[in-house]
């Protein structure tokens, strides 16, 4: 298991375990914005840290500049294969390119800091 996949599982785990009647759209929202806070992290634009992931994991991911996209689609795809299929990975990946060229990198943080404070019900500094 690489990196990615591995802190992809982590952030689903623990989004189904706050929000037990987890729909599409949910799941949907999780990868746009999990790959945006990768995204954000390894080029340095947030610094801000998701308690419920593995940072060496994270550490390895900005270090090796993994590809944050395809990975946590695909895993996406395996551990939910009755609810997201290859249409939901290209709109994921829209949606990503889309935000983060709407917003700017600060605005995009606080809003990354709202949406995961509320979906996994966490605190971030």
């Amino acid at each position: 298991m690489n990196n990615v996949e591995f802190i992809a599982k982590q952030s689903f785990s623990h989004l189904i375990k706050n929000n037990p009647q987890l729909k599409v759209s949910d799941l949907e929202a999780e990868v746009i914005n999990l790959i945006s806070y990768l995204s954000l992290r390894q080029t340095k634009d947030i610094s801000w840290r998701l308690s419920f992931l593995d940072e060496s994991n994270i550490q390895e991911i900005i270090n090796n500049d993994e590809d944050a996209m395809k990975g946590v689609t695909d895993t996406a795809m395996k551990m939910f294969p009755d609810s997201y299929n290859e249409g939901n990975a290209f709109v994921a990946m829209q949606g990503v390119i889309m935000n983060l060229k709407m917003m700017s990198a600060s605005d995009y943080s606080k809003f990354l800091k709202e949406y995961f404070s509320s979906k996994h019900r966490i605190e971030i500094l």
